[in-house]
Formats: C-alpha cells, structure tokens, sequence
C-alpha cells in the first residue's frame, strides 16, 4: 500500500502508471471489508486532476471513479473548487467519462453550501445530449436521470418534458422508463402536455404501450389533487373507444382513483358499470366488483351487475 501511495504522489511517473496505482488501490479497499474505506488527501484529489488532460477516457473514467466518496472535501471553497475543474469533462464525447464525472460532481455537491444555477444548467444540458446515443446507453441515461429526480427535494435537472416524449421506434425498455420520467416531471403546469402525449400512447395499436399509458394517466391523478379531474376526463374519453383491453385498464386504475377520492367522481360510476360485460381479466374484475358494492347506493341495478360475477 506505501508503494502504491509514492506512486500516486510522484509527479515523474507517468501519467497512465499514477491511475492504475489509484485504481488498484481503491480495488484493495474494496475488496477487504476489513479495511477501512480509502482516504485521500487534498493534495492526492488534486495531483489526479491536474493529469486529467494527459489522460485517454477510460483512465478518466477510473479518476473519477476512484475519487469518489475516496476523497472528502474539507471546505465548500474545496468542494466547488474540484466541481470547477471536473466540469469541462461533461462535454467529453465518451459517456463513461460524462457519466463518472457526473457522478463524481453529484458526490461533491453535497459538501457545497450553494448550488449554483449555472451549475444545475450545465448537469441538465450534459443529460439532454447523451440522449442521443444508442438505445442501451440511452436506457443507462434515463436510470440515471430518474436517479436524479428522486435524490434531492430540489431535483438537480431542469429539463423539458418534450425530451422524454417516447419515440414510436423506441424499444420497449426505453419506453417503460420514459413513463417513469414523465410521471416524476409531472406538475400541474405540465400535465396538459403530458396528458395529450399518454392519450395518444394509450391509443397506440402497441398494447403492451397502451396499458402502460392508461396507468400512467391513473397515476398522475392520484398524484396530482388539484389536477385529477383532468387526468379523469382524459380516462373517460378513452372509455368510449370501447376496445376491451382499454376498457379493463381504466376500470383496473378507477379503483384507485375511486379510494384517494371517496366522493369526488361519483358522477363516472354509471358509465363505468355500463361497461361489466368488457370485463375478463382478474384485475379489472376485482376493480370492478370492489366499485360495484362499494358504491351500490349509486347504482340502481348494483344487484343485477353484480350477478354477472
């Protein structure tokens, strides 16, 4: 381990030979859950990023790496000062340099007494270009993006909902994931643009991508109080296309609607209920039953729709 420390400290090796000491050092600290966490100094941080420039982007990569939670900034002045010298590399081409530089400035910012807002700029406008890489790359991104969203109660990303719209050629992981994005960016300042994008998933000939986008909907009006209304009448148009799976996912979704908001949607139950015979699937079928009996008194023939089960 002394060995591998004079190596990291001396200025005359090369460059590649200081990274793979740091690496194998923090392997080591690793891999022994006996030892103690790895520690480096403040000069140690810095010596690295100075050689960041002599550096291919795997070597990077592995700087960034190894520094995080190895090295802990002793000021905010230190803690911004790194964040300055690491931010350039958000505009490398490799995305695991962006990623672990991301990482690492992410680690950092919890020893900073302010983030700045150019900073929160620079963080979202680095994740909007890597979502133009391939699809498995792209698919790491967006995990990390959602990462993001729920890690602070100030997100640390300002970014359109427009970039997360699903692509029709899009696979379905990318798909499932961009669902989550939205529904975590969903506020009542967004949710009509978000909801026009949903009802047209939800009419997609995809049924896999259909059902999805119905749940969705049903998810942002349990989330969003002042706004469930609008996510129900989009539920209800789709209501009327009549198609079975459609039909069985908005009654599957009701249910939940119905127990956030006892007495609210009252009015939907007899259109609802006109709809027993689409119902097949388990799910919708104890959704359905689950309103029939807890909302008798607003239905008539409750008796009658009931016997079909």
């Amino acid at each position: 381990l002394d060995l591998l420390y004079e190596i990291i400290q001396d200025a005359k090796e090369p460059p590649t030979v200081q990274v793979s000491a740091l690496s194998v050092l923090y392997a080591i600290h690793e891999k022994n859950k006996s030892m103690k966490s790895l520690s480096l100094t403040h000069q140690i941080c810095f010596n690295m990023l100075n050689i960041l420039q002599n550096l291919n982007e795997w070597d990077k990569s592995a700087v960034f790496n190894s520094l995080t939670t190895s090295f802990v900034p002793q000021t905010h002045l230190d803690a911004q000062h790194v964040i300055d010298i690491v931010l350039p590399q958000l505009q490398h081409v490799n995305t695991s340099v962006v990623l672990n530089a991301l990482k690492f400035i992410m680690y950092l910012i919890n020893y900073v007494d302010h983030v700045d807002e150019s900073l929160i700029k620079r963080f979202s406008s680095s994740i909007i270009a890597l979502l133009n890489k391939p699809s498995e790359l792209q698919f790491l991104v967006l995990r990390n993006v959602i990462l993001l969203l729920l890690s602070r109660e100030h997100p640390l990303l300002r970014v359109e909902v427009s970039y997360f719209f699903v692509e029709f050629n899009d696979p379905i992981y990318i798909k499932d994931t961009k669902l989550e994005i939205l529904y975590l960016l969903a506020k009542d300042e967004n949710l009509q643009q978000i909801l026009n994008e949903l009802k047209e998933y939800a009419t997609d000939i995809d049924i896999q991508m259909s059902r999805k986008a119905i749940r969705a909907i049903g998810n942002l009006a349990v989330k969003l109080e002042a706004s469930s209304s609008d996510c129900v009448s989009v539920l209800m148009d789709l209501l009327e296309f009549g198609v079975g799976y459609v039909v069985q996912e908005i009654i599957s979704v009701f249910k939940n609607i119905l127990r956030k908001y006892p007495q609210q949607f009252e009015s939907c139950l007899k259109t609802l209920a006109k709809h027993t015979d689409s119902v097949q699937e388990p799910e919708s079928k104890s959704s359905m039953i689950w309103i029939i009996t807890q909302y008798s008194s607003h239905l008539p023939n409750y008796l009658e729709i009931f016997q079909i089960f």
